[in-house]
This record gives structure tokens, C-alpha cells and sequence, in this order.
């Protein structure tokens, strides 16, 4: 599509150029009337085509040196890309290649060190459970037996004190029985204590004896018959 301002334009500066020429030419001689009229006639229809062509011919320049700068645009992106992009690129596919074998690198190592635990530490573990449970076992053992210990000890030092106790005990039977016995054999007394009357002594010797883990038998001390008795007291 021509534009015709751009046309006109064209058009009167040739065609105001071309008079100018043949005037000069006509007033100095050099041509005639009927040549200035064929002169113009011819320079017109050359101007006219001129004028027209001009736009197109600009257009195309205009698109000539559009493209050329396109593909000086297009021969510096790529000179770009290839001296900086191309680089980036190519460490990129580096890097991803370093991390796809470290990746492998990293698996291989995993399913060692897995075959490791497997092989070597889950049986350590196994053992090392087992003589806790060992040890742990052995504690229990311990502290039972120190429980059991420590019972003992409580026994032995309450039996201690009830040995006082029937130390006390015993000295006082002792005692008691002594002074009768001295005074009894003497003749001072005639008539039998109470405690002897009353069976206090085989309850004191059997309170004694089952104390002392020999339980009392009453047939093995049968009590003294009256008879007896009397008959000793005749033979003093």
C-alpha cells in the first residue's frame, strides 16, 4: 500500500528540480521550445514513476536494513547464548550429572552400610539385650537375696533381743527354784510355793522350750507324785 503523502512529496521536489534545470537550459539556449516540451514531457513521466517507486524502495530498505539489524540481533542473542548461556547449560547438565552419581554413590553406600548393621550390629544388639536381661536377672537375684538377707538379720536381731529376754528369764527361774529348793530341803517351808502348786514352772519351761525350737512334751517331765514327795521329806 503506497503512501501518498510520501509520494507528493517525491513528486513536486523532482518535479520543482526538473524546471528548474530546463528553464536554465531554455534561457541559455541550449534547447527549444518543442524539445523543452518533449524534455518535460519525458523527465514528468520518470519523475512520476520515481515517485512512486521511491516509497517502495525506502519500505524496502527500511525492511532491508530492519532485517539486517534482526539478524545482527539475532547473530548477538546467539553469540550471547552461546558465550554465556551455553556454559550455564552445560554446568547445569555437569552438576546434575555429579548429583545423579552422588545420588548412585549414596544409595551404594546406604545398602552397604545397611548390610553392615544387618550383619554385624543387629547381632551385637541381640547380645548386648541378652546380658542386660542377664545382668538385670542377676540384680533381681541380689536384691532377693539381699531381702532375704536382710530378713534374716532382722530374725537374728529380734531373736537376740528375746534371747536377752529369756536370759532375764531364766536367771529369775533360776533364782526362784534355787531359794525354794535351799529352803524346802532345810525345813523352812512345809508347804509347796505357788508357782509350783499352781504349774507355773511347767508353763514358764514350756513357753522356754517352744522359744527355743523344742516344743514341750509333758510326758517326757511327769510331775512328782505326792508319795514321793512326803517321802523325801521323811528321809531328811
Amino acid at each position: 500500500m503506497y503512501d501518498m503523502k510520501q509520494v507528493l512529496v517525491n513528486y513536486q521536489a523532482m518535479a520543482a528540480q526538473v524546471k528548474k534545470d530546463l528553464d536554465e537550459q531554455y534561457q541559455s539556449g541550449r534547447i527549444k521550445g518543442t524539445e523543452y516540451a518533449n524534455v518535460f514531457n519525458k523527465m514528468m513521466t520518470s519523475i512520476m514513476s520515481l515517485a512512486f517507486e521511491t516509497p517502495i524502495k525506502e519500505h524496502q530498505a527500511t525492511q532491508t536494513e530492519e532485517q539486517a539489524c534482526l539478524i545482527r540481533a539475532q547473530c548477538d542473542d546467539q553469540k550471547y547464548v552461546t558465550q554465556n548461556i551455553r556454559p550455564l547449560e552445560m554446568q547445569e547438565m555437569e552438576g546434575k550429572v555429579r548429583m545423579t552419581d552422588a545420588q548412585a554413590n549414596l544409595l551404594t553406600a546406604q545398602t552397604e552400610d545397611q548390610v553392615y548393621v544387618t550383619s554385624y550390629l543387629r547381632p551385637l544388639e541381640v547380645t548386648l539385650r541378652e546380658r542386660e536381661i542377664e545382668i538385670k536377672e542377676k540384680q533381681s537375684l541380689v536384691l532377693d537375696e539381699d531381702i532375704k538377707l536382710k530378713i534374716a538379720q532382722e530374725a537374728y536381731t529380734r531373736r537376740q533381743i528375746e534371747g536377752f529376754d529369756d536370759n532375764v528369764r531364766q536367771k529369775m527361774l533360776d533364782a526362784q527354784m534355787n531359794a525354794w529348793a535351799m529352803m524346802f530341803s532345810s525345813g523352812l517351808l512345809e508347804e509347796k510355793p505357788r508357782m509350783i502348786c499352781d504349774d507355773a514352772v511347767t508353763n514358764l519351761y514350756k513357753f522356754m522350750s517352744d522359744n527355743s525350737g523344742v516344743p514341750y512334751n509333758p510326758s517326757d517331765c511327769p510331775p512328782p507324785t505326792e508319795g514321793r514327795v512326803n517321802a523325801n521329806r521323811r528321809s531328811r
